[in-house]
């Protein structure tokens, strides 16, 4: 799955619209390999300079699939590489809400973290929409690293981290059997 983000965008009301002032952007413009980032690989979308202050909202805004120029696809097992339908995270982003608080004098990092087997989705019409499922996480290492037997691998295995019955968090293992499950939210 590539998405390819053109900025991210911040701001401090949750109900702030796109055309409203107010907004901390960050310029990305760049094709990213999301299936490149599982257990606990990262790719820095930017930083910027906040106001202290509580931040409610975060917008990811992603290019357009032009013509034959696919900006955001998937390549779907068997097959080639398709347009990945994304109508409104093009026109006004992929709407996160996730509070945060930036102390003055202080580095504030947050990692968005999208389950992609979560948000695609295959239409009626044999096309595939994304739906993102994303979290908005404090960029705190903290998690589950293992092994799977590599006898299991290729048999559609995953490893996941399970919270009241619930899976919260899952990923595929690497070629060695080797897994991660990073950045799980801390019960106080």
């Amino acid at each position: 799955m590539h998405l390819t983000v053109n900025q991210v965008r911040i701001h401090s009301s949750d109900s702030a619209s796109e055309g409203d002032g107010g907004w901390t952007e960050i310029t990305v413009n760049r094709k990213i390999k999301l299936l490149a980032l599982r257990n606990g690989a990262l790719e820095a979308l930017g930083q910027v300079p906040l106001v202290a202050g509580h931040y409610t909202q975060l917008r990811l805004e992603l290019d357009a699939n032009t013509g034959s120029a696919l900006a955001n696809s998937v390549v779907p097992a068997g097959a080639t590489e398709t347009a990945l339908v994304t109508p409104s995270a093009v026109q006004s982003g992929i709407k996160r809400v996730g509070e945060f608080t930036v102390l003055a004098g202080l580095p504030t990092d947050r990692v968005l973290d999208l389950d992609v087997c979560k948000s695609i989705v295959r239409k009626g019409d044999g096309s595939f929409a994304l739906k993102p499922v994303i979290q908005v996480a404090p960029f705190v290492l903290n998690g589950i690293d293992g092994f799977v037997d590599t006898a299991l691998l290729g048999s559609g295995v995953t490893a996941g981290a399970q919270h009241n019955g619930a899976v919260i968090r899952s990923t595929t293992p690497t070629s060695t059997g080797e897994f991660f499950l990073g950045r799980l939210a801390v019960d106080s």
